[in-house]
């Protein structure tokens, strides 16, 4: 049970965009999360426009994962399992519960802002 938790393929994440066009919604900004991690992606997609978010990151839902959690330290875990995020997307603050809903898995993480940075607080 564990071990098939760890085994499904990659995502594509096309049915989440398909159910985003599908509701009406017109995204800002859109990032697969690879190597590099979550933080840095979306620093990438806010800093030219002088923005900043501030995220919290709660607790990814499967346990063999938090097993391997518990033997890898923090940035291993940002950098490398992306705190288990592998798509984001930016809406507007009156879609998010619409976007939230498109496809399964969705949760919000937090808010862009106007302060520079990436802030993050984790349940992990």
């Amino acid at each position: 049970a564990e071990v098939e938790s760890l085994l499904p393929p990659t995502r594509l994440y096309y049915d989440v965009v398909s159910d985003l066009r599908e509701a009406g919604l017109r995204p800002r900004a859109m990032a697969q999360i690879t190597g590099g991690g979550l933080p840095e992606h979306l620093e990438r997609l806010l800093v030219d426009r002088n923005l900043g978010c501030a995220l919290e990151v709660p607790r990814w839902d499967n346990a063999a994962v938090q097993k391997l959690f518990q033997f890898a330290d923090e940035e291993s875990c940002w950098h490398t399992f992306n705190m288990g995020f592998g798509w984001v997307v930016i809406v507007e603050q009156d879609q998010v519960e619409l976007a939230v809903g498109a496809g399964p898995g969705g949760v919000a993480l937090g808010v862009v802002d106007e302060i520079p940075g990436v802030r993050v607080t984790s349940k992990c």
